[in-house]
């Protein structure tokens, strides 16, 4: 069953790593960012718990961007966005 977000937020991180995008990237992650709130669980979006790092999840905009955000309840708040290999990497 699809979870359709009642709100999403922004961390000023998320903003900063945004802002930092060239388009390309900055478009994969606004048609990632529209099928994340018709459905959180979108599958393309390959939605999955990060290990290591509590109810942390990552969205793949693209094979290499990657979006972590938190679900709580109907919330999402996106944390960043980056290069798949940073959001795998130990803080």
């Amino acid at each position: 069953m699809p979870l359709k977000p009642t709100k999403i937020l922004q961390t000023n991180e998320f903003k900063r790593a945004y802002a930092k995008k060239g388009s390309a990237q900055r478009n994969s992650i606004k048609r990632a960012l529209r099928l994340l709130a018709e459905d959180v669980y979108y599958p393309s979006l390959r939605v999955h718990k990060l290990e290591g790092v509590g109810d942390i999840r990552g969205a793949h905009a693209t094979d290499n961007q990657v979006i972590s955000l938190t679900v709580e309840g109907s919330v999402v708040t996106l944390r960043t966005c980056c290069n798949n290999k940073d959001v795998y990497r130990s803080p």
